[in-house]
């Protein structure tokens, strides 16, 4: 369970990506028209509808939300041309965009366990007034149908959309029409219904937070689990001074994290946990668990060491800079149904029909660079952090699953493929590692010490310690040394492999990928 403290803590990037329906989530078909110019969809507000945190289902443990309309117009946004880059459909370096949409809100009832499942995803659209489900519908060749008397459209995948009487669109992920009309049927929240703690959180958001998450917490570590966590934190920072019982007790009344990201010039994020008693226990520890709760969100090591950090009454509070690649890998905790959505096939309409082959090279090139940036982003997160690399390696091998595949060059698909197995095999490595250094230990009784040293260009560290009795420290560094030598092999091979999919590409097509 220190996982899960350390995925609210500081919350790799890592508020695994938001986890919100699959790939072929109702929504996902809107996406792919707006990002070909089929619809320009302006950036006015829906100011008839409802706000969209009263539909949060009652299930529901973590949402986060994108204003896209309110981030489009900020000058960081304006300078680099984050919405047309959208709206051309652009797949790399574009998770925090949404076109489409004036307002995004994801919601999921997520395990705190390793790999971060859900049960169920959820997502409310705030379309904006020039986009409607029948044009929309006509367009992507989506079939009109009723839901609980509701317009709603059924995408040929089977997905449905419904919109509602104030003007949002809900979607699920799993459980097709029966789960949508269930959660349709108990309408948005009113008077006559409790407030869910996400909804509370959501609606006393800065109003200049147009990207953020929350995440209920309540109930999720027990007294046992948080005593032990923080017993091993204090001796292994050999910390001074912490009244371990006290910070124990504070630990186990977990109540919620918020995270809310503003971006002007630059990007800025401001992290708040919070706790159901004054959090005045935990100020000795709070640099150590700073960075564990930073990686769990997304963001490095380096950002934990750049933001400023106190202890506020019940709260934890910790403000700074954060990059655009910190913030794409803080959204991919959540399974956005919009992320590569975009048809990297389908260009904008020509007076000339482009060739087949004009066709293969645009959606070709799109994702060559899809996966260049998703391995960069793997790569700089794994070398800043020693920690979490099966759950980045899985991720990442999730995205590169995900990415549009029409018209893509059948050399690079199958290239695509080895390097998304590729990341599972060095996560797998690196599950049963750990499980067999669990199993070693434990019978051998080692008890040891580890301390991070350096990592080379791959993210593959190397560690140094001291144990009780050798045993322990002997099965740790062979045991790490074997999954380290998979890890360092197979990143090799993708790197040389990266380096001549290019080579070939460009000989083929005469162009520059």
């Amino acid at each position: 369970m220190g996982f899960v403290v350390n995925f609210l803590l500081a919350s790799g990037r890592n508020l695994r990506r938001w986890t919100l329906p699959q790939a072929t989530t109702p929504l996902r078909f809107l996406i792919a028209l707006i990002a070909c110019g089929l619809l320009h969809v302006t950036s006015v507000s829906n100011a008839t509808a409802r706000e969209p945190q009263n539909w949060l289902p009652e299930d529901a443990n973590i949402a986060g939300w994108v204003d896209a309309a309110a981030l489009y117009k900020s000058p960081l946004a304006l300078r680099e041309g984050w919405e047309e880059k959208s709206r051309a459909g652009f797949v790399n370096k574009t998770t925090i965009l949404v076109p489409g949409l004036d307002r995004l809100l994801l919601a999921a009832q997520m395990d705190f366990e390793p790999g971060l499942p859900t049960r169920q995803d959820y997502s409310i659209g705030v379309p904006s007034p020039r986009l409607t489900l029948d044009s929309l519908s006509l367009m992507a060749g989506a079939k009109m149908e009723k839901l609980s008397e509701r317009p709603a459209a059924l995408t040929r995948d089977g997905q449905w959309v419904v919109e509602t009487t104030d003007g949002l669109w809900l979607s699920t992920g799993r459980g097709g029409r029966q789960a949508l009309s269930r959660w349709f049927e108990k309408g948005a929240t009113n008077d006559s219904r409790p407030s869910t703690l996400l909804r509370e959180e959501y609606a006393t958001r800065s109003p200049t937070a147009v990207i953020g998450m929350v995440v209920d917490l309540r109930d999720s570590l027990s007294s046992a689990t948080a005593g032990r966590f923080v017993e091993t934190l204090v001796n292994e920072a050999k910390l001074k001074g912490v009244n371990t019982a006290n910070a124990s007790s504070v630990l186990s009344t977990l109540r919620s994290a918020k995270l809310e990201v503003t971006v002007e010039d630059a990007i800025h994020g401001r992290l708040v946990v919070n706790f159901e008693q004054s959090a005045s226990a935990l100020t000795p520890l709070v640099k150590v668990l700073v960075p564990q709760g930073l990686q769990a969100l997304g963001a490095s090591p380096g950002a934990a060491e750049d933001w400023s950090w106190r202890v506020e009454s019940h709260s934890i509070i910790g403000e700074g800079s954060l990059t655009t690649a910190e913030v794409r890998r803080i959204l991919s905790l959540l399974k956005n149904p919009l992320e590569h959505s975009g048809s990297a096939g389908n260009p904008p309409p020509a007076a000339q029909p482009p060739s087949t082959e004009q066709l293969t090279v645009a959606a070709s090139q799109k994702y060559f660079h899809s996966v260049d940036t998703l391995l960069d982003d793997l790569q700089d997160a794994m070398k800043r952090s020693r920690d979490n690399h099966m759950t980045m390696l899985e991720r990442s091998a999730d995205k590169l699953d995900k990415l549009p595949l029409l018209n893509v060059d059948e050399d690079l698909l199958n290239y695509g493929r080895r390097v998304s197995s590729s990341l599972r095999y060095q996560a797998n490595a690196l599950r049963n590692a750990g499980l067999q250094r669990g199993v070693l230990r434990a019978a051998s009784g080692a008890d040891s010490f580890s301390a991070m040293a350096q990592a080379n260009p791959y993210g593959a560290w190397s560690t140094a310690g001291y144990a009780s009795n050798g045993d322990g420290m002997t099965i740790d560094l062979t045991v790490n040394a074997n999954a380290k030598t998979v890890q360092l092999s197979e990143m090799k091979q993708i790197r040389e492999g990266l380096i001549e999919i290019r080579s070939l590409l460009t000989r083929k097509y005469k162009v520059e990928f």
